[in-house]
């Protein structure tokens, strides 16, 4: 309902009320007037005045009421209304409702207006922010379209790297677990994607890293987010190979690690470079010998271990003879393969521990380590020199060459690289001006050491060819009845030059060369053979003694030779007495028990020889299954100078007797020593004072059956 509509039921409202209440008004005055006059018809015509004069009254003022309503109040309302309408129809906020007077109607059209020129503000304003923000807005969306087309891109590139990357990338997730991985990782590793997703890098894990390793990488992944290094896997096919990898470990923004992400490349070809450049770098590029670098490096090592263990080490310096003629002749070609024979006969020679190493030009370094005295380093430069015998066969030619050399030894002839390469040099050029194709040592003494040497072995090598040692027999006297009971058989060796060689001077020589055993056989042969001889033709019965070296005892076979050697000679085993010096017995000792028993069981008499000079003790005796013991020499000597000698042999003839042990005693030259050894109670005396040694003829003139 518009307002003009509510303005006249107002009006009609008003008049109604006002009649009812003049109504309300003559009913009371008629009933008053009732009380006093109490005539009805007079009450009924004065209520039909009255109203009548009501409602002309209330019609009139009614019509007047709503003339000055309609003009004062609806009418400007209408218009107001209607103008308004018509603003909100157009939207045109530039329009204005009228003002004409100045009342309530005119001040609420002027808060109109006012209003619509803020709205009109308003509209301009938001007009200018809508137009801003759209420019704004159409430059956001630009920006973002073109950020998620960059991204997009970026995305794109980033496929295209992942998927055609060199290096293998592998993604997990936080427990490690593989997620994805790019086409290079299959062609390092072997393993199609398929076969790898959904399960742990552990499939690629090799032996070669200890736990401490992956314990070491992880507390970098925890505490850092990253760790690179270098890392050994396995390939599929189960061979391994080394890679450089860096691992990241991926966050969120609560800082929780969501993923790993690993790249790698494999650095094999890098690792064979390294190797090649550090092996160029330490070797000779024509023959592949190591150079003169690494030479002194491994002298340098050799001498901080020689001084450790407090051993030795030599040098032979080696030089090719008339080398400058073959390449003057045949060209440098032929001498560079020459070169390379010649480094390849030296690599057979020596041993694999050895190193060969070419110094320079021709000249050649044997570094020999680890050795006990300079015999290692003679041998091999016989084998060298020997070995250069044979013609070299290159292309077509076929020529000789031969070598020279010079051999120093640590400590003796240099304790510093330099001095010891220097040294060698030296005996070498020493050895080339004595006529070439031979070698020298450094040291004089020492050199002419090895040369007495080297013509001993000579000697005694074609001694054993010849057999040409001989069997001198010591008699060994019974003191109770003073009769000829045994005899030591002692080796005796003339050399080429026919000078008898003392058995101090090549017994410990074939010892320490390997020699004694076959000196030791042929010994025995040779006296098996004379001594049978002499009882089996009952000319005089007598035991054999003969001495029996460390290196022999420790012989497993030892008893079956010496039962075999018997049989051949048709020698009772009860006529021969095996002596023992108690050193060999103690340098092992349950193998030499071993040995005496099996000796033992054969009938072989065993004798302690040099009893007092090593390692055994009065009661020893008792655990050793011997026959009797020799005192030593050096204790019959000095009876009549030392009464503690005296009384030590009085104490061993004593203790010997009460474990049945007979005793010898050994270097008897005076009748004193003979008197104090019979009153002692000694069993058995050899010596001077009784017989030297005697050739097989002469002791049979001694025991008077020649």
């Amino acid at each position: 309902m518009d307002l003009s509509k509510k303005t006249y039921l107002t009006a009609v409202l008003f008049m109604l009320s006002f009649i009812v209440i003049f109504l309300l008004s003559l009913w009371i005055f008629l009933i008053n007037d009732y009380i006093i006059i109490q005539n009805i018809e007079e009450i009924r015509k004065s209520w039909i005045i009255g109203a009548v004069l009501v409602l002309t009254f209330a019609s009139g003022f009614s019509v007047i009421f709503l003339l000055i309503l309609r003009k004062n109040i609806i009418s400007p309302i209408n218009i107001l209304t209607k103008r308004a309408m018509e603003i909100q129809s157009t939207c045109d906020f530039t329009s204005r409702l009228p003002i004409r007077t100045d009342d309530e109607i005119s001040r609420l059209a002027w808060t109109f207006n006012a209003l619509l020129d803020r709205m009109a503000e308003l509209n301009y304003s938001l007009e200018k922010k809508i137009e801003n923000n759209s420019i704004m807005l159409e430059r956001s969306i630009k920006e973002r379209i073109s950020e998620l087309m960059t991204m997009n891109q970026v995305l794109t590139l980033m496929e295209e790297v992942f998927e055609h990357s060199l290096e293998g990338i592998i993604i997990t997730d936080s427990n490690s677990i593989i997620n994805k991985v790019n086409p290079a990782f299959t062609k390092i590793t072997g393993y199609a994607e398929n076969e790898v997703i959904g399960k742990n890098p552990r499939i690629l894990k090799s032996d070669h890293h200890n736990p401490h390793f992956y314990k070491s990488m992880w507390e970098s992944l925890i505490t850092n987010g990253h760790w690179t290094g270098e890392i050994w896997n396995r390939h599929k096919d189960g061979y391994s190979f080394p890679e450089w990898m860096s691992i990241i470990a991926i966050r969120n923004s609560e800082g929780e690690t969501t993923h790993y992400v690993g790249v790698f490349h494999d650095i094999s070809d890098m690792k064979r470079q390294e190797e090649l450049i550090r092996y160029q770098a330490f070797h000779d590029a024509l023959t592949g010998l190591p150079n003169r670098f690494l030479l002194k490096n491994r002298m340098e090592q050799s001498i901080l271990h020689s001084t450790r263990d407090k051993n030795r080490f030599g040098v032979i310096f080696l030089d090719l003879d008339n080398f400058k003629k073959i390449n003057d002749s045949l060209g440098l070609m032929i001498g560079d393969l020459l070169l390379k024979e010649t480094s390849e006969r030296l690599r057979q020679v020596a041993r694999n521990v050895d190193t060969v190493a070419r110094h320079g030009g021709d000249e050649f370094i044997i570094l020999v380590e680890n050795i006990e005295d300079e015999k290692p380093l003679i041998t091999l430069a016989q084998r060298i020199i020997a070995a250069f015998k044979e013609p070299f066969k290159i292309l077509d030619h076929s020529f000789h060459i031969g070598v020279t050399l010079g051999i120093a030894v640590f400590p003796e002839d240099g304790k510093e690289t330099d001095i010891l390469l220097r040294n060698a040099d030296t005996a070498m050029f020493r050895a080339k001006e004595e006529g070439k194709e031979t070698f020298t040592m450094y040291t004089t003494s020492l050199n002419d050491s090895v040369t007495r040497n080297l013509k001993l072995e000579n000697d005694l090598r074609k001694a054993l060819v010849e057999k040409s040692f001989e069997v001198h027999y010591q008699p060994q006297m019974d003191l109770k009845s003073e009769k000829i009971v045994s005899a030591e058989g002692l080796v005796r060796w003339k050399n080429l030059e026919g000078i008898m060689m003392h058995p101090d001077r090549f017994i410990p020589f074939s010892e320490k060369n390997g020699l004694i055993f076959e000196i030791d056989r042929i010994v025995m042969d040779k006296a098996f053979q004379e001594i049978s001889g002499l009882i089996n033709a009952g000319m005089f019965p007598f035991k054999l003694a003969l001495n029996c070296s460390a290196r022999i005892l420790h012989l497993k076979k030892m008893p079956e030779i010496i039962a075999a050697s018997l049989e051949a000679f048709n020698l009772s085993p009860e006529w021969f007495e095996l002596e023992i010096t108690e050193t060999a017995i103690m340098k092992n000792y349950g193998e030499s028990l071993d040995v005496i028993f099996r000796l033992k069981e054969i009938g072989i008499s065993i004798s302690l020889d040099d009893f007092g000079t090593g390692y055994s003790s009065l009661g020893q005796l008792k655990n050793l299954p011997i026959d009797s013991l020799k005192i030593d020499r050096s204790f019959v000597e000095e009876i009549s100078k030392n009464r503690d000698n005296g009384h030590i042999i009085e104490a061993i003839v004593s203790l010997s007797q009460k474990f049945g042990v007979k005793v010898i005693a050994e270097g008897v030259e005076t009748e004193d020593q003979l008197s104090f050894l019979k009153t002692a109670g000694c069993d058995i005396a050899q010596g001077y004072l009784i017989s030297k040694p005697l050739p097989f003829n002469e002791l049979k003139t001694f025991l008077g059956v020649g």
